[in-house]
């Protein structure tokens, strides 16, 4: 795994933590399967996968989130979206 990547997943970490921390158990359980326990089939895939939740996430929860989550989850985005550089939810 590059130091890229592992930055990614070590930020994710820190975002489940911050997630159970603060009263959002399912959904950092959601995160932690789809960062630690799903198979993707390339790493191109669970960025898009992952960075549709974040987006999911930050639309549905959005006042709702700390600040430190919101954070976390800005700083991930931001490495998605160097390989998906548009990604974006349909309208709601």
């Amino acid at each position: 795994m590059s130091g890229e990547s592992q930055d990614l997943i070590d930020e994710l970490d820190a975002v489940i933590d911050k997630l159970m921390n603060s009263g959002f158990p399912a959904e950092a359980s959601e995160l932690r399967s789809m960062t630690h326990e799903t198979a993707w089939t390339s790493s191109s895939e669970m960025l898009g996968e992952i960075g549709l939740w974040i987006l999911g996430i930050q639309r549905s929860l959005a006042g709702e989130l700390p600040a430190e989550v919101k954070k976390g989850l800005a700083r991930c985005l931001k490495f998605v979206r160097k390989t998906w550089p548009d990604i974006e939810l349909p309208p709601a």
